[in-house]
């Protein structure tokens, strides 16, 4: 397996690589494995995502779904506009890793546990943000499964979701007065050690 580099999709297609090889592509800062046997042709490569981007993508689906009225961003850089509230931005926060094993350098697995943030914001004098914050928290964590039974697990990528903390702000614009709430979730999920794209457990 190698690890190539790409300066586009064009320059993707054309690279001379084997099935199994990964290629960064810094244009998109995405990396992409060639999981069929033909580099040229775009549908055999496919983007590798560590688990703790496909537990943000998840959180942000769960919420889309969940609260309509509601836009809901995935790490959006761009302040939101007043028409655009009440608006949940979904960004991630810091992440803790232990390893599994009694040594470091050879322990297997890694615990992760990854501090997820809602940043709410809505319009008003006072803001409604405490019931913004309730259906956040309230949707995240009372996910049922196809059974009908309580899945914290978003899908079965993490061990469990659980509220951390809430944090209150309050900005007075020049035509508006907008309310802020972060909301810090803690996914617990874990990982092979070398390569946080495998899940384990």
């Amino acid at each position: 397996m190698a690890l190539l580099t790409a300066a586009s999709q064009t320059a993707m297609l054309a690279l001379s690589a084997s099935e199994g090889d990964e290629c960064f592509r810094p244009d998109v800062s995405r990396l992409y494995l060639l999981a069929g046997p033909d580099p040229a042709i775009l549908g055999d490569w496919t983007e590798v995502k560590t688990i703790g981007e496909q537990i943000i993508e998840k959180v942000v689906a769960i919420l889309t779904a969940g609260l309509p009225g509601v836009l809901v961003a995935n790490q959006r850089l761009r302040p939101f506009e007043q028409s655009e509230l009440p608006a949940v931005n979904v960004k991630l926060g810091n992440e803790l890793v232990t390893y599994t094993g009694a040594v470091k350098r050879t322990s297997q697995g890694a615990s992760r546990v990854l501090h997820i943030l809602a940043r709410m914001e809505a319009a008003g004098d006072p803001p409604a943000l405490d019931a913004l914050r309730f259906l956040v928290s309230r949707t995240l964590l009372t996910v049922k499964d196809a059974t009908g039974k309580s899945d914290r697990s978003l899908g079965g990528l993490a061990i469990g979701i659980g509220e951390y903390e809430s944090e209150w702000e309050y900005e007075a614009g020049s035509d508006a007065t907008n309310g802020v709430c972060t909301t810090t979730f803690e996914v617990q999920y874990a990982t092979e050690t070398e390569d946080a794209t495998v899940k384990l457990g």
